[in-house]
């Protein structure tokens, strides 16, 4: 995906001179990083994932004590057990071990997925208020910072990620209240 943007930034500049010639290209750009990093959406997100982490870590907390107390159990026990019963509290301790492994890989995996969600999400609404943004205000071409590779722009140039980012917060705003 990186890279047909890069080839498409390239091949719009190479186009440029062409295209001037056709009339005034109005051109402009804005960081989506900065974006998904600073609106409220992406602090509403913030506090959703801290939310589920807060209730993860306290769930695997009461599952991880529960687990170290039978460690503990066992190991005062060990001496006195024989060793048909020591066997069999060591092949239990090893599969609660594992389940409390495969909770803890479930939750990761989980609020990876929901990472992966929400900046998908939150990537398309931020493209729908570029096009609106550029659509209203007559651009031709409007540009990501970061994923055009752009290294550097002259200031005749627009950076519109504050309104782009003030824009997103207003929609954000509105869709919340749904």
């Amino acid at each position: 995906m990186k890279k047909l943007l890069v080839t498409l930034a390239i091949v719009i500049l190479i186009g440029l001179p062409q295209m001037a010639t056709a009339k005034d290209l109005k051109l402009g750009y804005v960081s989506i990083d900065k974006i998904m990093g600073a609106s409220e959406a992406a602090k509403a997100v913030k506090a959703d994932i801290d939310e589920k982490l807060n209730v993860l870590k306290k769930n695997l907390k009461v599952k991880e004590d529960a687990l170290r107390k039978l460690v503990k159990e066992y190991q005062d026990q060990r001496s006195i057990m024989k060793d048909e019963v020591r066997m069999e509290k060591e092949k239990e301790l090893a599969e609660k071990d594992m389940e409390y492994k495969q909770l803890v890989a479930v939750a990761e995996r989980g609020i990876s997925e929901d990472l992966k969600n929400y900046d998908i999400e939150m990537l398309d609404d931020i493209k729908a208020v570029i096009e609106v943004l550029g659509e209203k205000k007559g651009y031709d071409i409007i540009l990501d910072e970061m994923m055009g590779g752009i290294v550097y722009i002259d200031s005749k140039y627009d950076d519109l990620t504050d309104e782009t980012l003030k824009a997103y917060d207003k929609a954000f705003k509105k869709k919340d209240k749904k």
